[in-house]
C-alpha cells in the first residue's frame, strides 16, 4: 500500500519539502560567507524546514549547526537549558565525547548525558538556580559557539528560532550581553527566526534595540502558486492517483495557497481518495468538511476568546470583507463600533496570531477557521 505522499503538523524535509531552491542556495552562500540572517514570516510557512534544510546542504559542506528551538523558552534558566543542550547536539557525535567538551567550553556546567529511545542523546544540564550562576554560565555559553568553531577549523551555523520569545524576559539585558559577545564571532553565522512580526521588527529594526541591522532581512512569503501545483500534481500522480489541474487549482483557492494547510488538505483529501485511485470535484468538498469537524474544538476555543466587537469582525472577514473594513458601511453592516476600534481589534487579532497581514490587507493566519465561520 502507498503511504500518503503529504505531512503536517511537523518540521518537514526530503519527499515532503517543496520548492524554495533559491531561498536554499542563497542561504547556504550566506552560512557559509559568515552573513548573519533574519527571517521572518507567519507561523506555517515552512522557514524552520527551509533553514534546517540549508543548514544540512551547509554541513555537508564542512560546517557544523547549532539549532535552537526558543519557541518554549521562557526564563533565562529555560533558554540556558535550551542552548546547552542544542550546542551538544549539534557539535559532538560521539555519546563519550559530549560531557568532555561541553565541560571545556562551558566550565561552570555539570553535564549528564542519558540514552533515549533508540540511542538518541538527551542532556541533562546542572547548574544553580541563583540569577548569579545563570549570568555566569551565559557570559561562558554565549562564546561556545565561537570556541568550538576555532578548536574544531569549522564555521559554526546557529539558528535561533522564534528569537522573539528572547523579549519575554529580562528586557534587554539579555539581549546586550549576547549582542556584546556574537559580534566578535568571526568564525560563527547567526540565524534568527520569528513568526511575531512587530516584535522581529522591533528587536532588529528599532534604533535602540541591541540587535538593530544586526544582519540581512529576509521576509519570507508564500512559495509561488505554480510550484505548489506541480508540487500537489506530482505526489499525487506518484501514489497512481489521478487528479486534474483544475482541481488542484480549487485546491489553492481552498487552502489560500498556504502551504502548511495545502499540506493538511491533500493529506485528508488522499486519505479519502487513495482506494478508488482518483480525486472528483465532490472529494474537495467532503474533505473540507471532515477537516473542519476535526478541527472544530481549537476553534472553538479561538471563537470563544473573543470579544464581541471582534467576533463580528472574524464573520465580516470570513465573508470575503478583506478591504474597507473601517469604512463606514463595513463598520454599520457588521456592527464593528468604530473605525478606531476596528484598528485596534485587527492589531489584538494580529497578535494572537488569528489574522495576518499581507500587502496592507488582513487574511486569517488560519484559511481554515473562515471557511469554519460560515458553515456554523
Amino acid at each position: 500500500m502507498n503511504n500518503n505522499p503529504f505531512k503536517y503538523g511537523a518540521i518537514v524535509s526530503g519527499l515532503y519539502f517543496t520548492d524554495r531552491e533559491k531561498e536554499i542556495k542563497e542561504l547556504i552562500t550566506d552560512f557559509i560567507n559568515g552573513q548573519h540572517i533574519i527571517i521572518s514570516s507567519p507561523r506555517r510557512y515552512g522557514k524552520s524546514s527551509l533553514v534546517l534544510k540549508a543548514m544540512e546542504n551547509a554541513k555537508s559542506k564542512g560546517a557544523l549547526g547549532i539549532y535552537v528551538d526558543l519557541f518554549r523558552a521562557s526564563s533565562k534558566k529555560r533558554f540556558a537549558e535550551i542552548f546547552s543542550t542544542a550546542i551538544a547536539r549539534g557539535t559532538q557525535s560521539k555519546i563519550s565525547q559530549v560531557g568532555r567538551t561541553l565541560k571545556e567550553i562551558i566550565p561552570n556546567i555539570i553535564p549528564k548525558v542519558v540514552l533515549k529511545g533508540e540511542g538518541e542523546m538527551e542532556f541533562d544540564i546542572e547548574f544553580g538556580n541563583r540569577e548569579t550562576d545563570i549570568d555566569s554560565l551565559l557570559d561562558n555559553m554565549f562564546d561556545a559557539p565561537q570556541k568550538i568553531a576555532l578548536r574544531k577549523k569549522k564555521r559554526v551555523i546557529v539558528i535561533f528560532d522564534e528569537f522573539q520569545e528572547i523579549a519575554n524576559f529580562n528586557g534587554q539585558q539579555l539581549q546586550k550581553v549576547l549582542r556584546a559577545k556574537i559580534q566578535h564571532h568571526q568564525q560563527v553565522t547567526y540565524c534568527f527566526l520569528g513568526s511575531k512580526r512587530q516584535l522581529i521588527s522591533e528587536l532588529f529594526l528599532k534604533q535602540k534595540s541591541p540587535f538593530y541591522r544586526f544582519g540581512k532581512m529576509i521576509e519570507l512569503n508564500k512559495i509561488p502558486r505554480s510550484e505548489m501545483v506541480k508540487f500537489i500534481e506530482k505526489n499525487f500522480r506518484k501514489t497512481q492517483m489521478v487528479l486534474k489541474k483544475d482541481l488542484i487549482e480549487e485546491i489553492l483557492d481552498i487552502t489560500d495557497n498556504h502551504p502548511y494547510f495545502i499540506q493538511m488538505f491533500c493529506y485528508e483529501l488522499w486519505n479519502n481518495c487513495f482506494r478508488k485511485g482518483k480525486v472528483e470535484i465532490s472529494d474537495l468538498s467532503y474533505s473540507l468538511s471532515r477537516l473542519l469537524d476535526n478541527q472544530s474544538y481549537a476553534y472553538v476555543n479561538i471563537w470563544e476568546s473573543l470579544s464581541p466587537k471582534q467576533k463580528n469582525l472574524v464573520m465580516a472577514l470570513s465573508q470575503g470583507s478583506y478591504t474597507h473594513l473601517q469604512s463606514q458601511e463595513t463598520v454599520t453592516r457588521f456592527e464593528l463600533g468604530t473605525p478606531a476600534t476596528v484598528n485596534k481589534n485587527l492589531k489584538a487579532l494580529e497578535a494572537h496570531q488569528i489574522l495576518e497581514r499581507t500587502n496592507r490587507e488582513y487574511r486569517f493566519a488560519d484559511p481554515f477557521l473562515g471557511k469554519w465561520l460560515l458553515k456554523k
